[in-house]
């Protein structure tokens, strides 16, 4: 069996709105996912 899930992680204002964004590599399917940040500052959950 190999690797599953994430291949890499980053975290960058992907959007350009001030507020940090995470991507991650995905393996097994050869596939980027970006979660954006769309909460209100200071709020980063």
């Amino acid at each position: 069996m190999g690797l599953v899930g994430a291949r890499g992680l980053v975290i960058a204002d992907f959007n350009g709105d001030g507020r940090p964004d995470i991507a991650t590599a995905n393996h097994e399917s050869n596939t980027i996912s970006i979660l954006l940040n769309i909460a209100t500052w200071p709020n980063y959950s």
